[in-house]
Order: C-alpha cells, then structure tokens, then sequence
C-alpha cells in the first residue's frame, strides 16, 4: 500500500485516507465476520478483483472489491461495495462503535434509531 491509499465504499461517507487507517478499518471489518466466502478473486490489468459473501450478526452480507495498484505494484485506492443495504447499515453502525474516537468514526452510521 502507499502511505496515502484511499479507501472508498458504501460503508462510509467520504473516503478514509493513510495506510494506518485504512489497515486499521480494512483488519476491524475482517474480525467482525463470523465467516467468508469468496466466489472470485483475480488479477486486472490495474490491480485486483474479488467478490465474496460474508456473516456479520447473523446476517450475510455481500462485497465486491477493486483494489486498484500504481505502476509500482503498490495499492493506492481501494473501492468496496456491499450488499444488502440493512446488512451494511447494521456492519457499518457495528464499525462506528469501534472506531469511536478515530477520527472516521462519523463517517460510519449512527445507531439505528428505535
């Protein structure tokens, strides 16, 4: 990774920038799966693809990922979406719990209002 990659998703207003940070939420969104699935992972001409399903509180939830390298080989942007939209919420607003204190823990969702 770059010292100034990029991550950017539907899991988050804006974008988080700096290899700590984007490790940091890239390694925290891992451990909150109870288990993955991947359905494809593969090499582009600009960097790499995959596509898997994982659980987080029961719930599946999908993603597609495009991590995108410069002419080094290094990642510089990473691009995730996920699927459900109620599986994304109910992830991101487990992420902003974690991240709180961060300084993108806003940009995850708030708690579900009752």
């Amino acid at each position: 990774m770059t010292d100034d990659v990029i991550l950017e998703g539907s899991m988050f207003d804006g974008a988080i920038q700096g290899r700590d940070a984007v490790r940091n939420v890239v390694f925290t969104i891992r451990a909150c799966y109870e288990r993955q699935q991947h359905r494809f992972a593969g090499e582009t001409p600009a960097g790499f693809v995959e596509n898997y399903v994982a659980v987080v509180g029961g719930v599946p939830i999908g993603c597609v990922l495009l991590a995108i390298r410069n002419a080094a080989g290094k990642t510089e942007r990473v691009v995730a979406s996920y699927r459900p939209r109620s599986a994304l919420e109910l992830l991101s607003r487990i992420l902003r719990k974690k991240f709180a204190g961060l300084p993108y823990a806003d940009q995850f969702a708030p708690a579900a209002d009752k």
